[in-house]
């Protein structure tokens, strides 16, 4: 019993995964996130720089750049995941923001700070935690299925060139 990969229940789940609408749902959804993430903060970006601040990974005199910078970077990644314009760009800018989140978050716990994560604004009031910590993990995870499949969808498909073909048919031997 030989089964194509595609015809296994992993394969199954997987071309489920890297179906262009399951993708695009998937870019849709982490798209709004960062885009409410994002537009939460510009708002109050004094607010922003006293989360930064609060993680104590900054020096006080550095929390400004942040978050000034953070809240623009968001929306704009997040508008390019839903376009599907500029991918690459918005996934390694994805991919990096939530890397970054998941070490200030676990750094914040590890040092048993009682702080608020900051991770749609000041008004969001949800406390660092493991909770906040496995939902920036599967938008990590999100992330890089979306990567998987983009990478899938851009790597042409392999031609085989008819003339290749007939110089390999020739040069074997016959049996």
């Amino acid at each position: 019993m030989n089964a194509k990969p595609a015809e296994t229940l992993g394969g199954k789940i997987m071309q489920g995964i890297y179906h262009p609408a399951t993708l695009l749902g998937l870019r849709i959804i982490l798209g709004a996130v960062l885009i409410y993430a994002g537009w939460i903060k510009i708002f109050d970006m004094p607010g922003m720089a006293k989360s930064i601040e609060n993680y104590r990974i900054l020096p006080v005199a550095m929390v400004n750049i942040p978050a000034i910078v953070m809240p623009p970077v968001e929306i704009i990644t997040g508008l390019c995941l839903i376009l599907g314009i500029w991918m690459e760009g918005a996934l390694v800018i994805a991919t990096g923001l939530f890397a970054v989140f998941i070490v200030a978050i676990q750094s914040a716990i590890l040092r048993g700070l009682d702080i608020e994560c900051g991770c749609f604004g000041t008004s969001d009031a949800e406390k660092v935690g493991t909770r906040v910590l496995v939902r920036d993990f599967l938008l990590l995870f999100v992330t890089l299925l979306i990567w998987l499949g983009y990478k899938r969808e851009s790597t042409p498909v392999p031609v085989p060139d008819p003339e290749t073909k007939d110089l390999a048919a020739e040069s074997s031997p016959e049996v």
